[in-house]
């Protein structure tokens, strides 16, 4: 037995002094600082970051890059790489190259996680896109809940909005919902920040793209990860790897193409103490639940731990339109009052089990290789919940929080309590202001009037007036329906170089036209509070020089006259005023048939109260008296109490 033993223990310490002398202890070491994340970025590792996502955007943003196949451009992306890790930016023993689902992984020097994804995210292989909304249900959505429904946010990151095919849709429904009660907002420039404040809505989607995220770790024995991950549009710099930098070094965010990207962690850690209670995530991005073959929760798990009520996700790579429609169908049948599991089921039967089936239905050739289909995780039995609070205006620089910080301090030392800490930073500026002088100077004012005779000289009236607005001029306009306010606009927008179409900002709240003069358009009529004047950006456009055009503006005349807005009052002087006799409200009802989409509005007085628009599915003929009977609904009147019809019928 001794000799045994003897031999046994010769061996093992032949083989410790190989191994010793095969790896050096400086191996073990840079293994355990391999395994072991910093617990802080330095500014040198930001400024490194930095040079290797320069060269990582550079290559993915050239034109040669784009020419090539997608076997070109993973040997392109590994070649770059290498050429960072021998600049000492990268760790070159972290390159992974995942052909299935196009990535190459990296680890920076520091210890942060990148990637190069060699397909575009956005394209879609179906030969056809749906131009509209599927139908409603007028006749199903009149009997949905009076009263709150909630708030909801869509964390829209697909794209940055400019000429976006998708974006117009959100921005419908945004607005059919918000009507219907359930107050929804649109993030369509969704941070990092901004993902650790879901809490503040009762209803969350995440519309983004996703894709799968492969990375290995480890020097002597490396280990093969793989995890879902949620693609946003923020793109990083110094600052922000700075901001993020505890999150970026323990892989809670990683950086793919120079753009932020979450993981599952990113929300176990954010909502570690169950702040989720009461909150539905549905989300549209694709491998949310891993794919076929390879369900992975880890998505659904990370919110439910951090106390969301329920989660909804699809398997695989979703066709947009297919998701976009079960999203619609979704949401408008949990406004009627349905559980989770119920509005899905029904979004289900109308638009198929999965996406190939929707596919196939709509004439598809080409479909792609496996189905998408949704998974309900936690309380399935979920509906809406009535009580939530609106939440605060975001805060989306990482610096404005101390800027924020500062003034309050700042104005503390004179009179404290005077002004509410929760005051948006935009509007505590102006507060502040307002204290610097017991009274606003009062300018000299001039009025003329112009009367024009067609929708070109209305046109052309205000591309004139574009000529002579200082930046961040305020536009007061007061005006009744079909005055010609957006056609003004046009010219306004034309005067200033905007590229952008000009439509009215009914349901959006705010459209703003990109040039090199921008101008953000308002609707304030459906805004109410001087908070949710701030958190629709008002004041920020201002700050940053942009004409901001304001309709409706006599709702807000008190909040606008310190910023000395010009006034605009457009009337139409071809019909004589129509005077009710008695004293009452007058209620007008206007219908629309003139065109391919039916439009229905109620009116009191002058006053907007409720507007409606179908396009396609039913004629006019079946469409008009279920859109007038809900329209009536909703306003609480019967026909009796119509005043006054108006009616487009068209030539």
């Amino acid at each position: 037995m001794k000799t045994n033993s003897h031999r046994f223990l010769c061996a093992l310490c032949a083989l410790t002094v190989f191994i010793s002398a095969l790896f050096p202890a400086s191996a073990f070491a840079a293994q355990a600082a391999d395994t072991m994340a910093q617990t802080t970025l330095t500014t040198a590792d930001a400024r490194e970051m930095q040079q290797a996502d320069s060269a990582v955007t550079a290559l993915t943003g050239s034109d040669a890059y784009a020419e090539m196949t997608r076997a070109q451009r993973l040997d392109a992306a590994v070649a770059q790489l290498q050429q960072l890790a021998e600049e000492g930016l990268v760790s070159a023993r972290s390159l992974h190259v995942d052909e299935e689902n196009g990535m190459v992984s990296f680890a920076y020097s520091c210890g942060a996680l990148g990637g190069v994804l060699v397909e575009d995210p956005d394209e879609e292989n179906t030969p056809f896109a749906l131009s509209e909304l599927p139908a409603v249900d007028l006749h199903e959505m009149s009997n949905a809940p009076q009263g709150d429904l909630g708030s909801a946010m869509i964390y829209y990151a697909f794209d940055n909005t400019v000429n976006s095919s998708r974006y117009p849709y959100y921005s419908y429904m945004k607005g059919f919902w918000t009507a219907m009660g359930l107050h929804t907002r649109i993030d369509s420039t969704v941070t990092v920040s901004d993902l650790k404040r879901m809490n503040d809505y009762g209803l969350c989607i995440l519309s983004a793209h996703g894709s799968y995220y492969t990375y290995t770790s480890g020097f002597l024995f490396k280990q093969t990860r793989t995890e879902p991950v949620i693609l946003l549009t923020e793109e990083s710099d110094f600052y922000k790897d700075l901001y993020y930098g505890i999150d970026l070094l323990t892989h809670r965010v990683i950086k793919i193409n120079g753009l932020y990207c979450i993981t599952p962690s990113f929300f176990r850690a954010a909502y570690r103490g169950g702040q989720l209670k009461d909150t539905v995530v549905l989300s549209e991005t694709c491998e949310f639940l891993g794919v076929s073959g390879s369900l992975d929760t880890s998505m659904a798990d990370a919110l439910l731990a951090g106390g969301a009520k329920a989660v909804a996700g699809y398997v695989n790579n979703v066709y947009t339109v297919y998701s976009r429609s079960m999203l619609w169908d979704t949401v408008n049948h949990l406004i009627l009052g349905q559980t989770l599991q119920e509005s899905v089921q029904h979004s289900m039967d109308t638009y198929g089990a999965d996406d190939l089936v929707w596919y196939n239905a709509q004439g598809g050739k080409r479909p792609h290789a496996a189905a998408a289909y949704p998974l309900l995780f936690g309380d399935v039995g979920v509906r809406l919940i009535r009580t939530r609070h609106l939440p605060r205006r975001k805060y989306s620089r990482p610096l404005e929080r101390c800027t924020f910080a500062r003034f309050i301090l700042y104005w503390g030392m004179a009179e404290a309590s005077v002004i509410p800490f929760d005051l948006p930073l935009s509007l505590l500026r102006r507060q502040l202001a307002k204290r610097e002088s017991s009274s606003f100077k009062m300018k000299e004012h001039c009025m003329a009037e112009y009367i024009t005779h067609s929708r070109e000289e209305t046109v052309a009236l205000g591309r004139k007036l574009a000529a002579v607005l200082p930046d961040g001029a305020l536009i007061a306009f007061t005006g009744g329906l079909g005055a010609g306010k957006t056609a003004f606009c046009e010219g306004l927008a034309e005067g200033l170089g905007c590229t952008d179409p000009v439509s009215s900002p009914t349901f959006a709240i705010v459209n703003y036209y990109r040039g090199p003069r921008p101008l953000a358009h308002f609707d304030l009529y459906r805004i109410s509070t001087e908070n949710d004047l701030c958190a629709a950006g008002f004041y920020d456009y201002l700050d940053q020089g942009a004409i901001v055009a304001a309709e409706w503006s006599e709702n807000f005349a008190d909040l606008l006259a310190p910023e000395d807005p010009i006034h605009i009052n457009i009337d139409r002087v071809d019909d004589p005023p129509y005077h009710h006799q008695g004293g009452q409200r007058m209620n007008i009802l206007a219908v629309d048939t003139a065109g391919k989409t039916l439009g229905v509005a109620l009116l009191q007085d002058d006053r907007l109260k409720y507007e409606c628009y179908l396009d396609g599915g039913m004629t006019h003929s079946e469409a008009l008296m279920p859109l007038v009977d809900h329209c009536l609904k909703l306003c609480g009147l019967t026909c009796a109490d119509i005043d006054l019809f108006g009616v487009n019928a068209g030539r």
